[in-house]
């Protein structure tokens, strides 16, 4: 019979267990999908606010290509000084920009040899050489030079610099001129951060009284560089803010990175897909956690302790 106070108190301390896992199990659950909506909302504006940043960029790169026509009507001194004084916003969004323009082989030989390269600073059209320097391009039907950037030097090549002479920027041109669609053009030679070339095609639908088809004659380019790190620097310090760290990733980058809490988005930037990932760091763990779960187990381990010895003692159970 002295058996049985030992049974109930061991009882009641094993349903006190149960019962308490059971409720910090069920505690846990619902503070983690709480969490993960909570996350889900935030990373779901963040995302929004890299979006709109990026739509932004494109949308000046394209407006941009509407002073082309500009550029014939007024002088260098005068479009400068034009672009400086009433172009602060893309300036603030681009940073830097320039026009490319369809040339053929013999507008080149009269601009490098001509009357017209004496009357006015010598034009060259050049192209990549090794050791990072440029020499003269190899001869062709078609080119298309820089022929204007602001400031200057911001596209890392010079004035003249023929964006068809090879490699990725050419058939970054041949895909434009297919589709009308602005286009990734390559990476930017220079050191440093990710920065990439974005062409923003200039299309006419008539030449000299002639119908084009769509979409139309590829006449040249804006071009502006594109850098993920500088166009999230505003989303990268609101998602701090909140303890979430927010990435633009090239569909180059590889499979995403194993974490608890993680979401991705996809976004189209002129022709590649990229991913806006928004992933929880420490710091958004130690901000939103909200500990109930232990909490609630503890309290639970803690009443069963009581209970059992509250049993035994009633039990008059001695050693």
């Amino acid at each position: 019979s002295s058996r049985w106070p030992w049974f109930f108190a061991i009882l009641v301390g094993v349903a006190g267990v149960v019962l308490s896992l059971s409720m910090w199990n069920v505690r846990r659950t619902a503070e983690s999908r709480a969490l993960a909506e909570e996350f889900r909302m935030t990373s779901d504006n963040l995302a929004a606010l890299a979006a709109q940043e990026i739509q932004t960029f494109m949308n000046v790169l394209v407006s941009i290509g509407q002073l082309h026509n500009l550029s014939d009507q007024l002088s260098e001194k005068d479009f400068n000084e034009f672009v400086t004084k009433g172009m602060v916003y893309p300036q603030q969004v681009l940073r830097g920009f320039g026009f490319a323009q369809r040339m053929d082989d013999f507008v080149r030989a009269v601009l490098e040899t001509g009357d017209e390269a004496e009357a006015t600073r010598k034009f060259s059209i050049v192209e990549r050489a090794e050791g990072g320097q440029f020499r003269p391009a190899a001869r062709k039907e078609f080119y298309f030079p820089l022929t204007y950037q602001f400031p200057t030097n911001a596209l890392d090549v010079p004035y003249g610099f023929d964006f068809g002479s090879g490699g990725e920027s050419s058939d970054a041109i041949l895909r434009m001129a297919a589709g009308g669609q602005m286009v990734f053009g390559g990476r930017v030679g220079r050191s440093g951060p990710d920065a990439f070339y974005i062409f923003a095609p200039i299309l006419y639908s008539m030449i000299n009284g002639v119908e084009i088809p769509a979409p139309g004659a590829l006449v040249g380019f804006s071009v502006g560089i594109f850098e993920p790190d500088r166009i999230m620097a505003g989303v990268k310090q609101a998602g701090m803010d909140r303890g979430v760290r927010v990435e633009l990733v090239s569909s180059e980058a590889g499979e995403t990175p194993p974490a608890p809490l993680v979401q991705e988005r996809f976004i189209p930037i002129a022709d590649q897909l990229w991913t806006i990932r928004c992933t929880a760091g420490p710091e958004y763990y130690a901000t939103h956690g909200r500990h109930r779960p232990t909490m609630v187990l503890m309290i639970g381990l803690g009443l069963t302790a009581l209970l059992t010895a509250g049993r035994i003692s009633f039990s008059g159970i001695r050693p």
